[in-house]
Order: C-alpha cells, then sequence, then structure tokens
C-alpha cells in the first residue's frame, strides 16, 4: 500500500538528517528493496566491527534511527537499524512504520520486518513490489533534484532512474500500448501525461512543466527536505 497522501504527510511532519551514524550499539530490524541512493542525494561512509558500510542518518519525532547498506549484503538493498534499547516488538513496529511513512516509501519495498522469519542468503523481493506511479511522481521530483538548475528533461529523467531504483522483472517487461518501451519508461512518462490529476506534483505544485522538460519548484525542494532526501 501507497500512501494516497504523502504531501500532506510531509507538510505536518519534517525528518531530520544526522552526518554521524548510531555506531554499533544498534540492531536491524527491516530490509527494503531500495539502493540507498533512492533515500538520499548525500550518503556518508563508516564502519564498524561488521565491514565498512554507507549511511544515511536520521531523527524522526526524536528517534535516531539509520539506513544502511553494508558491502557484503544485497545489492540494491539498504537495512533500518535502529537503537538497541529499542527492543519491545509494538515500538519496534511502531518506528519501522513510521519511518515508512516519513520517508515516503511503499510498504512493498519492505523485503524483510523483524518478526519475519528470514534465512540468511535467501532475501526476496516482495511479489508486488514494481515501480507504480504513485512512487515514479515521488521518484522524479528526486532525480530532478540532482541535475543542475533542478530541471531535465523527460528523457534524462528516464535515463536516471537505474541508477535510484532497482527495477523488477515486470517493470522491465514491454508496455503493451507503447511499442518498442519497457513498462517503467511508459510509467515515468505517465508522470508528465497525466499532469492534470489532483495527485500529480504539477497540480500540487511541487513541479512545472517548461519547454524541454520539467523543473522542480521550491516547494517540491522542501517536499524533498521533509521525506529526508535533500540536505
Amino acid at each position: 500500500m501507497y500512501h494516497s497522501n504523502c504531501y500532506q504527510y510531509a507538510a505536518l511532519i519534517m525528518i531530520k538528517k544526522r552526518k554521524q551514524s548510531l555506531g554499533p550499539m544498534v540492531s536491524p530490524q527491516a530490509i527494503m528493496w531500495r539502493p540507498i541512493t533512492y533515500f538520499s542525494d548525500a550518503v556518508f561512509n563508516d564502519e564498524d566491527e561488521l565491514d565498512h558500510f554507507k549511511f544515511v542518518g536520521y531523527t524522526e519525532n526524536n528517534t535516531p534511527f539509520d539506513i544502511r547498506a553494508y558491502l557484503g549484503h544485497p545489492p540494491q538493498t539498504v537495512t533500518l537499524y535502529l537503537p538497541s534499547e529499542i527492543n519491545q516488538d509494538d515500538a519496534i513496529q511502531e518506528q519501522i512504520e513510521t519511518a515508512i511513512r516519513a520517508l515516503d516509501i511503499p510498504e512493498s519495498a519492505l523485503a524483510w520486518r523483524r518478526g519475519q522469519q528470514i534465512q540468511y542468503g535467501e532475501l526476496t523481493r516482495q511479489a508486488q513490489d514494481r515501480l507504480r506511479e504513485p512512487e515514479a511522481r515521488v521518484l522524479v521530483l528526486k532525480i530532478i533534484s540532482t541535475f543542475s538548475g533542478h530541471q531535465a528533461s523527460t528523457g534524462k529523467i528516464k535515463d536516471r532512474v537505474p541508477d535510484f531504483y532497482d527495477l523488477s522483472n515486470d517493470d522491465l517487461a514491454p508496455s503493451l500500448t507503447r511499442k518498442g518501451e519497457a513498462i517503467w519508461r511508459q510509467i515515468i512518462g505517465n508522470v508528465k501525461v497525466h499532469h492534470k490529476g489532483s495527485k500529480s506534483i504539477f497540480t500540487q505544485g511541487l513541479a512545472e512543466i517548461i519547454p524541454g522538460g520539467i523543473k522542480l519548484t521550491d516547494k517540491g525542494y522542501d517536499y524533498l527536505k521533509s521525506i529526508g532526501f535533500a540536505s
């Protein structure tokens, strides 16, 4: 399920970034099938007794958490780490849900969460986890923010998608309505095609259509800051 009121939620909750990791006193509580570049335009490096890792540190409602990608972990995934003192199941599940909402990611991105069975080396992506238009809208905003002037053509945006999102087999399948184009490219293109929709990033004032492409607005950049992507 994706948060249809994501823009409204982000307006109420402002997640904060941290430049330091939480260190070794943490516990893994969820694994998300997204590369770490999906979460932030600034990624830091650290190491512990296990290995080197890339991380983005956040604090939401006075609770810190790390999104980490260890060198030895499955590629294109990150792990949510909470302070080890958060050890009650109800509190852990609440923090997982809070992180999902605050970072504005679909629940289908979760490959594992505390309480579920998992065997080492057998992590499986959810079958229903593929790129859909609600997530594509946010992905387009993130990608545009990395271009000079916060603007880019639709073609350039599409070319950058694999840097921010691990395309599933369903995403890579050919479109049934656009010959020679993969489904995921059609979905990214639909973000602009459906610009008059009530949930469109253009209707919401987060982006605007310009000659040759799309431009991120100040409101759009503030939204990306509110979900912990923009620095």
